[in-house]
């Protein structure tokens, strides 16, 4: 099991994110490093999300019985409620950011526009990406 240094939570061996508030595991916050780390910020929630030294992730929900689940889990947030699906996108970070839709039920937004499923889409991370009604940016480590 490995301990989440954030809350605590237990985690299987070889979490990479912790599903109760989605801390890396095994990674702290490397402020020298700024220009590779990035955040999720949940708006609604005013909340981040740490995604240091990952170039790419599917963001989603946990649900009973799933037997492939996100990196980033939401559930914590309501998810569900906001219409955010099981395996909602995925987020790659690099020299370009993108975002693609994964077949969701309730779609994916970039600055409030429908974006097509199956294709990443570029974006800036001043754009308010939306999962559903879930609102998020990702934003450069200070």
């Amino acid at each position: 099991m490995t301990l989440c240094p954030s809350c605590h939570h237990q985690e299987i061996l070889g979490a990479l994110f912790c599903s109760q508030c989605g801390h890396i595991l095994g990674h702290e916050r490397d402020n020298s490093a700024s220009d590779s780390s990035y955040w999720l910020y949940l708006i609604d929630h005013d909340h981040e999300i740490p995604l240091e030294e990952v170039q790419s992730f599917t963001i989603g929900r946990i649900d009973s019985g799933q037997s492939i689940i996100p990196d980033v889990d939401l559930s914590a947030y309501k998810a569900f409620e906001q219409g955010v699906s099981r395996m909602h996108a995925t987020i790659k970070l690099g020299s370009e950011l993108t975002i693609t839709d994964l077949g969701s039920s309730n779609g994916t937004f970039i600055n409030g526009v429908s974006i097509e499923a199956y294709i990443p889409h570029p974006f800036v991370p001043e754009d308010i990406l939306t999962l559903g009604k879930m609102t998020f940016q990702i934003i450069l480590g200070d």
